[in-house]
């Protein structure tokens, strides 16, 4: 049986209930054809995925910008990863986020492994966790994924999104917060971006005023010297 909801940014989410035992089988499935955004929830038999809005794949571009911006003025490199799978180590679950990143050391291994031989690079990063993964536009199983995330060792999470009326609203999560998933006020991988700052940069961007965009994060965060990221790089 299939299920077909609207998200809330206009994305087409469709849930597709599976026998169990077919679970592990779907999870090195491609899914990209039917849809993107893939979430494969074996423990209750379940597989999710998306058609994304025009309005979602505005906004998961800007959170890049946002990222690429932050990380030039604090002075990390920074990595991008794309939608790639994560999955936990123990279950059957499965997730893609809209993006994820490395910052700082991680991101220079990373670049320099790419460089040497990008099996090698690939392998690396297949055992190496992300320090940010971001989710845009809430869907189903979207209460999972923080647990998730934080298994495989990802530092932090953002969600975005954005009401039918108003501007982005964002949660920062501490992924590996002590006694479990908590929110915080501002990033760890990219110290001084409150959660205001980056829904504020993250409406800039989505708007196409990246000068305006850069001009912010300028104003607002202080370069770190060392080259270092918070606890995720």
């Amino acid at each position: 049986m299939v299920e077909q909801h609207t998200g809330s940014m206009g994305s087409l989410c469709y849930t597709m209930e599976l026998p169990r035992p077919l679970i592990e089988r779907a999870i090195w499935m491609d899914w990209r054809e039917m849809g993107r955004r893939v979430f494969v929830d074996g423990p209750r038999g379940f597989i999710s995925f998306m058609s994304p809005s025009r309005v979602h794949e505005r906004y998961a571009e800007a959170v890049g910008d946002v990222a690429r911006a932050a990380g030039r003025q604090l002075g990390l490199r920074l990595s991008s990863q794309g939608s790639s799978r994560f999955r936990h180590p123990n279950t059957n679950r499965m997730v893609e986020p809209a993006a994820c990143f490395y910052f700082g050391s991680k991101a220079e291994t990373w670049l320099e492994l790419w460089t040497e031989d990008r099996e090698t690079a690939t392998q690396w990063a297949r055992k190496t966790p992300e320090d940010l993964v971001v989710e845009v536009e809430r869907t189903h199983g979207d209460e999972e994924k923080p647990d998730l995330y934080r298994a495989v060792g990802v530092t932090e999470m953002w969600r975005v999104d954005v009401p039918a009326s108003g501007p982005a609203v964002v949660v920062i999560l501490d992924l590996q917060a002590a006694g479990g998933v908590r929110e915080a006020d501002q990033s760890l991988v990219l110290p001084g971006a409150t959660r205001d700052l980056v829904a504020n940069a993250v409406e800039l961007a989505a708007g196409g005023g990246l000068v305006e965009l850069e001009a912010l994060i300028r104003e607002t965060l202080v370069p770190l010297g060392d080259g270092k990221s918070g606890r995720g790089g």
